[in-house]
């Protein structure tokens, strides 16, 4: 089950330090649960990488889901609260804003490359700060200097609820794919709700209509699979589209592009 979270920060990392520049860790346990979510601001710019599970983050403008190998970039003083699965695993990078200045000035997710990817696992990992050598600073300038290359997720894409029932559903439904079959008149049947109450609970927490928010679901996975180095036709099946078509015309209708072409250049 998602939870929304004040990170469980290392016992010696501050992050308000004035005296980060830049800085990564792996985060894997949570806090107590936060309902609702308690939002939070820190001095420091964060990014926050999802490596495992489902994560997301909650800014004052909405709930954005966050894929397998894309961030979510928080600006310092951005209002916000991080969301996990139990079995998530994400990495964390705080940026003191002057050292961070080429990514952008409000909230986005990124599509993270590989290389960008592996180099802030490795820094993570040897424990490099910007400034603790040559080496490590010049790590943490080409990092982001690819950050700021990095394509954006379109904020259409993947609003999720924050009404801990709805979240609960989505989180099933990105989990397991025979979910990603059902109609509205089955999910509220076992929600014990009514389908009208189930579509205006939909609208209200995401502004999305039920087969909208079922078609953003099968994005994400679709996104999470490709990331992963699937086929853009065994992503398409394993989202749950009927057919690679299908895929490639919602893809491209919310990323402006398609999923091979997305696979090859980010």
């Amino acid at each position: 089950m998602t939870k929304p979270f004040p990170a469980k920060w290392p016992k010696e990392f501050d992050p308000d330090s004035s005296s980060i520049s830049a800085e990564s860790f792996l985060i894997e346990q949570m806090t107590e649960e936060a309902s609702p979510p308690k939002l939070h601001r820190h001095t420091t710019g964060q990014l926050s990488i999802t490596l495992n599970g489902h994560a997301g983050i909650v800014l004052q403008e909405g709930y954005w889901g966050v894929p397998v190998a894309c961030a979510a970039w928080c600006p310092a003083e951005t209002y916000h609260c991080g969301v996990l699965s139990s079995n998530a695993q994400v990495l964390f990078a705080h940026f003191d804003p002057k050292f961070s200045s080429l990514l952008p000035n409000v909230p986005q997710r990124l599509v993270l490359n590989s290389m960008t990817l592996e180099m802030l696992k490795h820094v993570s990992q040897k424990k490099l700060k910007y400034g603790d050598s040559n080496h490590s600073s010049k790590l943490w300038e080409v990092i982001v200097q690819e950050l700021s290359l990095s394509t954006v997720l379109p904020k259409i894409f993947a609003p999720l609820p924050l009404n801990p029932e709805l979240r609960r559903l989505t989180e099933q439904f990105i989990s397991d794919a025979g979910c990603r079959n059902k109609t509205a008149t089955d999910v509220a049947k076992a929600l014990n709700i009514s389908e009208r109450t189930l579509r205006r609970r939909l609208l209200e927490n995401t502004g999305l209509t039920f087969a909208e928010w079922l078609g953003q679901i099968k994005l994400w996975v679709g996104i999470s699979e490709l990331r992963k180095g699937k086929s853009v036709e065994e992503a398409a099946y394993e989202a749950g589209f009927l057919n690679p078509s299908s895929f490639i015309v919602a893809f491209k209708k919310v990323f402006g592009t398609t999923p091979s072409y997305f696979k090859r250049n980010v």
